[in-house]
């Protein structure tokens, strides 16, 4: 089942979204114990304009499990969607200009696809082609809620 994902879903995200963010080998996962780092970026997930937000984010469940997840946002909105996660690496005494991505990705009009993973118990099975074809129903109707 596909369906965007809830605020609960969080910490998963997080994992999921970890194995993707641990191979661009990023300056932030040498800064902080991996523990804080997921605290500092579950929390931001749980907010609603960030990156990473739960808002952003479309799960794939299967099993009652979530077994993949893609982020995506409009493309105007991509400066400001780190926000949330500058203002939580002040409170463990980071540099809040630290980014993840440091260079602009994205173009005014466009809506973009951020990233997509599945857990690794569940490759093979067609989880991100399932999720990327249900995209354009599910921005077109963003769309009409104005949502980040």
């Amino acid at each position: 089942m596909i369906r965007e994902a809830q605020k609960k879903d969080s910490s998963i995200l997080y994992d999921l979204l970890k194995e993707i963010l641990e191979d661009m080998e990023l300056a932030i996962f040498k800064e902080l114990p991996s523990e804080d780092l997921k605290e500092l970026v579950v929390a931001s997930m749980e907010e609603e304009e960030y990156r990473y937000s739960y808002r952003n984010a479309l799960v794939y469940e299967e099993e009652g499990k979530i077994a993949g997840c893609l982020f995506g946002y409009k493309g105007e909105l991509e400066q400001q969607l780190d926000k949330p996660l500058q203002k939580k690496l002040v409170q463990y005494g980071l540099d809040p200009t630290v980014s993840f991505f440091p260079d602009r990705e994205t173009f005014a009009g466009e809506w973009y696809l951020d990233s997509i993973i599945t857990h690794k118990d569940y490759r093979g099975k067609g989880i991100a082609k399932k999720l990327i074809s249900a995209l354009p129903d599910i921005v077109k109707e963003k769309k009409k809620r104005l949502l980040v």
